[in-house]
């Protein structure tokens, strides 16, 4: 199975021999429209209400292909009844000591 990193981001993931494993972004980038509309203010602070649209499409399933997407874009995906079974999220977040993000534990479906 190929492992397509359709983020735009780096991607490191511990595999479940403890080995990391990094992604580079590919040339797929899976997003998720959002339109941000100025709702109020707390202070002087503005407040926005978010929205989100359509889902720019993955290449279809071909059997050999898994796509690794942002959280955002899988929770998307679900509720439009999607359940296509190559496409999931970086899992669980490993933190450094100081708590920076610097990679994953597994991928969640």
């Amino acid at each position: 199975m190929k492992l397509i990193n359709a983020t735009p981001h780096q991607l490191k993931i511990e595999d479940s021999g403890g080995q990391i494993i990094t992604l580079d972004p590919s040339n797929i980038v899976a997003r998720l429209a959002a339109n941000r509309t100025a709702c109020g203010t707390v202070g002087d602070i503005t407040l926005y209400a978010t929205t989100y649209g359509d889902l720019t499409p993955l290449p279809p399933p071909d059997g050999e292909s898994f796509y690794i997407v942002s959280l955002l874009y899988l929770t998307a995906l679900r509720a439009t009844g999607d359940t296509r079974q190559d496409v999931a999220s970086p899992g669980e977040l490993i933190r450094d000591l100081s708590g920076n993000v610097i990679g994953c534990r597994g991928l969640s479906i």
